[in-house]
């Protein structure tokens, strides 16, 4: 953690000769705080401004936004999930979730079975938090709950026309728990210690995007929950 710090700060540093670069091309300046600009709306700038942020400016802000994340989950520990950093590397994250409604048959499953978390893994994209991140399930394997094969994760939040700047890490946590207990999710007999590869989960996912632009997502009635 110490390592990545002072490399995020170096990466700040070393960032200032090209933010002076920027200033001389008259490029606007956004600072990440508590809110993000929305996708798709211009930030609010003086008239002489381009109203588009950079491809360094917006890296800057995603780094500055996952740091911020990473610390929040870091030192306030959840009930429902723990964070770490894959290689050290703060745009890949396995992500634990422990938590999962007692009444559901992941949690019953996870407990007779001995398995104290099913693991997630996010990969950020450069620009984000104006894309999502790829989220996947890496083990156990999972019947149902919508995790598909791969474990590709079918959730339109995690699209690009369901996304938003908004969300947290933590609310798509909680809508991934949400969404593997309304589908009946459970853990597959066979798959205990077998973990899914990110190259069957990246296919996967693409072929569910196409089928769900082409016809839509469908809202479930009210007694599906």
């Amino acid at each position: 953690m110490i390592s990545l710090l002072k490399r995020f700060r170096r990466t700040q540093t070393n960032g200032g000769t090209e933010k002076e670069h920027d200033k001389e091309e008259g490029a606007s300046k956004t600072e990440y705080d508590d809110e993000e600009p929305e996708e798709g709306k211009p930030v609010s700038r003086p008239k002489t401004s381009s109203c588009r942020l950079s491809r360094s400016q917006s890296t800057t802000l995603g780094q500055k936004r996952l740091m911020k994340e990473y610390q929040q989950y870091s030192t306030n520990k959840s009930d429902y999930f723990t964070v770490e950093l894959v290689d050290d590397m703060l745009t890949n994250w396995n992500i634990k979730v422990s938590k999962f409604d007692p009444d559901s048959h992941i949690a019953q499953d996870m407990t007779r079975m001995g398995i104290p978390h099913v693991v997630l893994n996010a990969a950020f994209p450069d620009d984000y938090p104006l894309r999502p991140p790829f989220l996947r399930v890496v083990c156990p394997r999972i019947d149902n709950g919508f995790i598909l094969r791969g474990g590709a994760i079918c959730m339109e939040l995690l699209t690009q026309k369901g996304w938003s700047s908004a969300y947290t890490i933590e609310a798509v946590v909680m809508q991934f728990v949400s969404t593997v207990v309304k589908g009946k999710g459970k853990i597959a007999k066979w798959g205990k210690n077998k973990e899914y590869k990110k190259k069957d989960a990246e296919k996967t996912f693409r072929e569910v995007v196409m089928l769900h632009d082409a016809k839509g997502w469908r809202t479930p009635p009210k007694w599906e929950g």
